[in-house]
């Protein structure tokens, strides 16, 4: 199994450095905008603080099981999930998080009552402190 690859998103050079060898690109080419975009999809997809809580995820599959959606189309609900989620810790208002999850439901033609239950449960969605 392959090593997941982790850096400190504070570190541009450090993400500079992992486009280069991952996207061959020059560095030195890239806008501070490109290089700060790069850094927010990174940090989504390797850093834990981006990545779901387990509790969120586990109320979305039950949404999902209930409504018997395939497994394989669980990946695009999961995608869903996370971007409302960072737009909601980020303080965006809640008819951006609507407006988020229908623009997804266009582009990937799920079903509306389905998504709307997924954007329910990440604006009700109030994170447990452990530790």
């Amino acid at each position: 199994m392959a090593r997941k690859r982790y850096f400190d998103a504070k570190s541009v050079l450090s993400v500079k450095r992992t486009l280069v060898v991952r996207y061959k690109e020059k560095y030195e080419e890239l806008t501070p905008e490109e290089v700060q975009r790069l850094i927010e999809l990174s940090t989504a997809k390797y850093n834990n603080w981006g990545s779901l809580s387990s509790d969120l995820w586990n109320q979305v599959k039950g949404v999902l099981k209930d409504s018997k959606v395939p497994t394989t189309h669980w990946g695009l609900y999961r995608s869903l999930t996370l971007r409302l989620y960072s737009l909601k810790r980020k303080g965006a208002p809640e008819d951006q998080l609507t407006a988020e999850a229908e623009a997804f439901r266009e582009k990937t033609g799920l079903p509306a009552e389905i998504v709307e239950k997924v954007v329910g449960i990440v604006k009700g969605y109030a994170p447990t402190k452990t530790g």
